[in-house]
């Protein structure tokens, strides 16, 4: 038979498990989230700068 105070402690070692999992994927499901707006970002960027490019090679063509 195990004692109380034994199952006590492997219950709070179990929540303090299931929390620190609560937490990691927490943090994964941010980080994949932070990805994904650098890499849109970047891609805004990316087109923000062929939009500046035309625009000047435009310019320049009608001066």
């Amino acid at each position: 038979m195990v004692p109380a105070s034994l199952k006590g402690a492997r219950r709070r070692e179990h929540e303090a498990d299931d929390k620190r999992h609560s937490t990691l994927c927490r943090l994964i499901v941010a980080s994949s989230y932070s990805l994904e707006i650098s890499k849109r970002v970047e891609e805004v960027e990316e087109v923000e700068v062929e939009v500046e490019e035309a625009t000047e090679s435009d310019v320049t063509e009608s001066d």
